[in-house]
């Protein structure tokens, strides 16, 4: 009766070992965000390369894949953003300045949304 009650356990706790391992494999992939791809026009792309970290208002918001020079029309790249759940606010900014507007309103978005977390989190506690 023992020798089972200690095989049971032994089982229960590989298998919470095996579904930790998947989890944490799953979790690490990537699996679940959505990316998107952007073109951005630019009239320089002096120093910029693949793999540069894209930054709105300090907030990493993605990495350049690749940079194509077009001599007629000026260099074009293209960076990858995560749409993660943390960043919220940041994706909706990239959104609304590819939407055409102006960065003095999304600078204020961004502030606006930068004073309720701050309020959010001041409440949490009390």
């Amino acid at each position: 009766m023992e020798a089972r009650r200690t095989d049971f356990l032994v089982g229960v706790f590989i298998l919470v070992t095996i579904g930790i391992m998947v989890g944490t494999v799953i979790i690490t992939s990537g699996l679940g965000r959505v990316q998107h791809v952007l073109y951005m026009r630019t009239e320089t792309a002096q120093d910029l390369t693949s793999d540069t970290r894209v930054y709105l208002q300090g907030l990493a918001v993605g990495r350049v894949r690749q940079v194509y020079p077009q001599v007629d029309s000026g260099p074009e790249m293209a960076f990858q953003r995560m749409t993660d759940p943390a960043f919220v606010d940041a994706t909706q900014a990239v959104d609304m300045i590819l939407s055409g507007a102006e960065h003095a309103s999304v600078y204020r978005f961004l502030e606006n949304q930068r004073r309720r977390a701050k309020q959010a989190d001041s409440t949490l506690w009390k």
